[in-house]
């Protein structure tokens, strides 16, 4: 077909990592038969129009690196350039729904970076919490205990 755009991605054999995120962020976004829908057409998320075509997707986000999937900057907002990356999955366990986030001095942590920081496992700071304690009452009290 003339004019028509040959980037090499999309080998039936065998797909580039880019393509093959591409396409499941469409199906994801568009195909209410695929159990992940829930969780981004059902809610509403979408693709911009621009990104319907893989060529532009490729063109905005580049090829992707090798460790890395394509990210929501802001979860609650569709798949367009100004809110997607490609992230590491480390990068990726901070951004999701599930995650609380603390701020401390004005910085925000993920509850897992903070336990690293403290130096308390992450398991024991879920059972405080869980048990109704501070935020910094779960992750501080080892730093103030009387050492015997």
């Amino acid at each position: 077909m003339p004019g028509k755009i040959r980037h090499g991605h999309a080998k039936n054999a065998n797909p580039s990592r880019t393509y093959n995120s591409w396409i499941s962020m469409i199906r994801r976004c568009t195909k209410p038969n695929r159990p992940e829908w829930k969780y981004y057409g059902g809610r509403g998320i979408t693709v911009c129009e621009t990104w319907m075509k893989f060529d532009n997707f490729l063109l905005d986000m580049g090829d992707r690196p090798p460790g890395t999937t394509l990210e929501r900057r802001n979860n609650e907002l569709g798949y367009d350039p100004s809110n997607c990356r490609w992230a590491s999955m480390a990068e990726q366990s901070f951004n999701k729904r599930s995650n609380r986030i603390f701020t401390v001095n004005g910085i925000e942590f993920s509850a897992k970076e903070l336990s690293e920081i403290f130096h308390i496992h992450i398991n024991t700071v879920w059972s405080r919490l869980h048990r109704g304690w501070s935020a910094e009452d779960a992750f501080c009290v080892a730093l103030i205990q009387p050492r015997h």
